[in-house]
């Protein structure tokens, strides 16, 4: 769908574009420029947010949870080629969750039978059940 590169994405973030985020709260945070549109890596507790066209003030056009910046680097290269942001596995704005290939609306359990769609794309959500629940 695009000819663009990854690399030309964040070559065509400016110093505006780098104030602004600054403003915002992100200092150095990873940043891609598509088009008219800023996007953002916010680290999180446990997960990455991409953040498009964020705002000083507070909020954002729109939002994505991936589980690193590679993650993102892949969702965004599906931008590139398909014209959709893929490998996400939340969408934070519309409060759709993917798990395995299914899409699920907020509310109903994950297990395939209450999923919405399916997505081109696996995403495994299964908890790390090493750690204790409890603190000690």
């Amino acid at each position: 769908m695009s000819n663009m590169t990854l690399q030309q994405l964040k070559d065509q973030v400016t110093d505006e574009d780098r104030q602004l985020v600054h403003d915002a709260g992100f200092g150095n945070a990873p940043m891609w420029r598509h088009g008219n549109d800023l996007y953002v890596g916010h680290r999180l507790l446990f997960h990455w947010a991409l953040l498009k066209n964020p705002v000083v003030m507070g909020g954002q056009e729109d939002r994505h949870c991936y589980f690193d910046v590679e993650t993102i680097e892949r969702g965004l290269q599906g931008l590139l080629d398909t014209g959709e942001l893929m490998f996400w596995h939340k969408w934070h704005t519309k409060n759709l969750t993917v798990n395995g290939s299914h899409l699920y609306p907020p509310g109903v359990k994950h297990e395939p039978q209450f999923a919405i769609d399916t997505v081109p794309w696996v995403v495994n959500m299964e908890l790390d059940t090493s750690l204790p629940l409890e603190p000690k």
